[in-house]
């Protein structure tokens, strides 16, 4: 790859991407998984348009992973009280469950590999981290 940048970051993305199995003893949470669950996790009366925009895929790809975490009983899907044409997805206390242990695991994977950092070092990562988050949330939202 000619741009060193773009090899850093494929290189970054294959060893913090989710594996192992979830609590459950069941398939693995993909990161696909993991982000719909914190969307769901993030506050009350998700729907399946917010899941999909955050994954940053189509509605019908969202209700895909929405099913597959339904089957699983990680969310449920319920009438929005917001708007009863809606329907909103809700984290179960099972997906808690399980995306508290997806974000144990990556903890374990990535903090001994930043235990060598000096706090600076690690607050100066986190800053560029965040901008480039930010700039791809951006693109995404466009």
């Amino acid at each position: 790859m000619s741009n060193p940048l773009h090899a850093d970051l494929i290189e970054i993305g294959w060893f913090v991407r989710p594996h192992g199995q979830d609590d459950r003893g069941g398939g693995d949470l993909g990161a696909a998984e993991i982000r719909a669950l914190a969307t769901a996790a993030g506050g009350c009366c998700g729907t399946i348009q917010d899941i999909a925009r955050a994954l940053g895929v189509t509605r019908s790809g969202a209700t895909r992973v929405v099913d597959r975490l339904e089957r699983s009983g990680l969310v449920s899907r319920c009438c929005s009280e917001i708007d009863r044409r809606c329907t909103s997805v809700e984290i179960t206390t099972a997906g808690r469950t399980a995306l508290a242990a997806a974000s144990r695991r990556f903890a374990e994977r990535l903090d001994p590999v930043l235990a060598p950092l000096a706090e600076s070092e690690r607050e100066e990562l986190r800053r560029a981290l965040a901008l480039l988050a930010g700039l791809l949330r951006n693109r995404q939202e466009r």
